[in-house]
């Protein structure tokens, strides 16, 4: 039965898929797709229903409620050339409904070359976005969680300074919950509050999007020797062409190790994580993914989360 859920929805949004994308690399606000964690790159960004780490305060709000103790995320990319790309979260429970959550993203370029009107080299400059991300959510039962993250962007480049305030939110459920526990749907829109950056004459507005997606475990997260979590997700971003993902996770040794795969609209990604002392007051989990761009080429992603204090049971799928 849950393999005829899974095929069921994947066969829903699958024609789709061959229909044309525009290119949406110049968008404002775009730096954030590159995502917080290396678990959710490794699994082709398709997320949505299965966040429940500190990266959840971008990916989905409502998620950070999945957490089980005090959480703080690191991921470090070297994209290409002088520009990297890092993030820092942090999940805090504050009882076992409640959960805040903080993030933090720049992306960084260097050592561009600046000229007068003759052409002549007067110095170097650097472009920097930088956003941070404030995120609370609380369970209710078993079946749903809520989220909301508001959010400051920060845009430096040359003479430009400029600073933008938005708001994303998210849900998550399970609907068929006394049937298939693990079933999840999740839910977020992004900018329902644009950030607008202003320069010159211009306004740079971030568009609004909404993600839709399902997660769909298999022995995953139960200490079995073998579990599965496959995922799922569709994205519309405003005049824009839909986007889909898709995510798999494998987990042996009682979900100590993790062999990930996925499919996002640029390629295939691949990744696995290695978790130590899994559930334990001191958990530390290592991530990496990677992924070939069609034209930057590859691109190596690591992070690292560590989970310390007290636990309490975990919503996760």
């Amino acid at each position: 039965m849950r393999l005829n859920i899974l095929l069921l929805l994947l066969l829903s949004i699958a024609p789709a898929c061959y229909s044309a994308e525009k290119a949406d690399a110049g968008l404002p606000g775009y730096f954030l797709n590159l995502g917080f964690g290396a678990r959710a790159l490794g699994m082709g960004s398709a997320y949505t229903a299965v966040a429940g780490d500190a990266g959840a305060v971008y990916w989905n709000p409502a998620g950070l409620s999945m957490v089980g103790a005090k959480t703080v995320q690191l991921m470090h990319v070297t994209l290409f050339e002088d520009t990297s790309y890092d993030t820092l979260a942090y999940a805090h429970p504050l009882g076992y409904n409640t959960t805040i959550g903080l993030g933090v993203a720049r992306l960084y370029s260097s050592g561009f070359t600046q000229r007068d009107n003759n052409n002549n080299p007067t110095g170097t400059f650097s472009d920097e976005n930088t956003a941070a991300i404030l995120g609370l959510a609380s369970h209710f039962g078993d079946e749903l969680s809520i989220g909301i993250s508001p959010k400051i962007i920060r845009k430096s480049f040359t003479d430009l300074k400029a600073t933008a305030f938005g708001l994303d939110a998210g849900i998550m459920v399970r609907p068929i919950y006394g049937i298939y526990s693990g079933f999840t749907l999740g839910v977020s829109a992004r900018n329902i509050i644009a950030p607008k950056i202003q320069r010159a004459n211009l306004t740079d507005t971030d568009p609004f999007s909404t993600r839709v997606g399902v997660a769909l475990p298999f022995n995953h997260n139960s200490n079995k020797e073998f579990g599965v979590l496959l995922s799922a997700d569709a994205e519309k971003t405003q005049n824009q062409d839909a986007k889909y993902y898709f995510g798999l996770e494998t987990t042996f040794y009682q979900d100590v190790l993790a062999v990930r795969g996925g499919y996002e609209p640029q390629g295939v990604t691949v990744g696995m994580g290695y978790t130590l002392n899994k559930n334990q007051a001191h958990e530390l989990c290592i991530n990496y993914a990677f992924f070939k761009h069609p034209t930057l080429g590859l691109t190596h992603r690591i992070s690292v989360d560590f989970s310390f204090g007290d636990w309490r049971e975990r919503w996760l799928p």
